[in-house]
C-alpha cells in the first residue's frame, strides 16, 4: 500500500476544492509519533497466531501489514538522508524490492518482526529531530514519483501508521485518530477521490467539525452527514455494516449510500 500526499505541507487543513495543505511541520511530526505509538501498541497487543490472520486490508495478513510499515519507515529515512545530504536516495530501489522488502520481514518470527518495527520507528523519530530547519524545504521524491517538500515526510508517516493501525483490526478504529488529525485526513481522502472516475458528487458534513466537505466535481446530489471518523472509514473503503448504515440514514431521498471509488 502507498499513500501518497495530495498537496504540500504547512498551510493547514482545506475543503472545498484544489490541493489540500497540511498543518505545520511540528503538528505533523506530532502526528506522526503519537500514530507510530498507537501502531505499536495495536500491533505488541496481537500474539504471534493473531498476527498471522487476515487484516482488514484485502489480501493482507496482519504480519504482512506490521512489515509494510516497518519498511515504510526505513524507506521514508532514505527521503530525510536525501533532505540532509542532497544525496538521491529513494524511498525504494523499485516496486520490486519494495515488494521483497515486505515478504522478506513478514517471514521473520513475530518477536523479531515486532523489534525491527520499534526500530525503524526510532530511526525514523531520529531522522527527522536531527533535519535543520532549512532542510525541510528540500525537494524530495515519494515513491510514486511525486516531488514535494522534506516538510510532507512527517503527514506522509502520519498517515501510514494511524490508517495501518486501523487495518490491524486490534481495536483502534477511525476513532482513535486525533480529531484535528482525522480531519486534515478527511479532507485529502475527499480531493483525491473527487478526481476519480464514478466518483459520487455530494456534500460531506462531519458532525462538531468546520465546515462541509466537497466529494466529486459537479453539483452535489445530496448531503451525507455523520461524525468524521465514519465519513473517513467509508470514503478508505474500511466502514463495516453499521456505519454504513448509519450514514445512509442521513441521506434523504436516495435509496442506498454510493459507492466512493477505491481510495488506493
Amino acid at each position: 500500500m502507498a499513500l501518497e500526499p495530495a498537496g504540500a505541507a504547512g498551510q493547514g487543513p482545506a475543503s472545498g476544492r484544489g490541493a489540500v495543505a497540511h498543518p505545520d511541520l511540528a503538528v505533523t511530526r506530532s502526528w506522526a509519533r503519537l500514530g507510530g505509538a498507537c501502531f505499536e501498541r495495536a500491533a505488541t497487543s496481537l500474539s504471534p497466531e493473531d498476527a498471522a490472520l487476515a487484516s482488514l486490508l484485502p489480501g493482507w495478513s496482519r504480519k504482512e501489514v506490521v512489515a509494510h510499515v516497518a519498511c515504510n519507515a526505513a524507506a521514508l529515512c532514505n527521503l530525510l538522508h536525501w533532505a540532509a545530504t542532497g544525496e538521491e536516495t529513494p524511498m525504494y530501489a523499485s516496486a520490486d524490492q519494495r515488494a521483497e522488502d515486505i515478504a522478506t520481514w513478514s517471514c521473520q518470527p513475530w518477536g523479531a518482526l515486532l523489534e525491527q518495527l520499534r526500530s525503524a520507528q526510532a530511526r525514523f523519530e531520529d531522522g527527522c529531530a536531527q533535519l535543520l530547519p532549512g532542510q525541510w524545504a528540500a525537494t524530495i521524491r515519494t515513491a510514486l514519483g511525486r516531488t514535494v517538500p522534506a516538510s510532507v515526510v512527517p503527514w506522509l508517516r502520519a498517515r501510514e501508521v494511524w490508517v495501518h493501525a486501523v487495518d490491524l483490526g486490534a481495536g483502534s478504529g477511525f476513532a482513535a485518530l486525533p480529531d484535528d488529525f482525522g480531519e486534515a485526513l478527511l479532507a485529502e481522502v475527499a480531493e483525491s477521490l473527487s478526481g476519480r472516475e464514478a466518483c459520487p458528487t455530494l456534500t460531506l458534513v462531519a458532525e462538531g467539525r468546520h465546515g462541509a466537505f466537497r466529494l466529486g466535481r459537479g453539483e452535489p446530489e445530496g448531503v451525507v452527514t455523520g461524525r468524521w471518523d465514519d465519513l473517513l472509514a467509508w470514503l478508505t473503503g474500511r466502514a463495516g455494516p453499521a456505519v454504513l448504515h448509519r450514514l445512509a440514514g442521513s441521506l434523504a431521498g436516495r435509496a442506498a449510500l454510493p459507492v466512493p471509488p477505491s481510495w488506493i
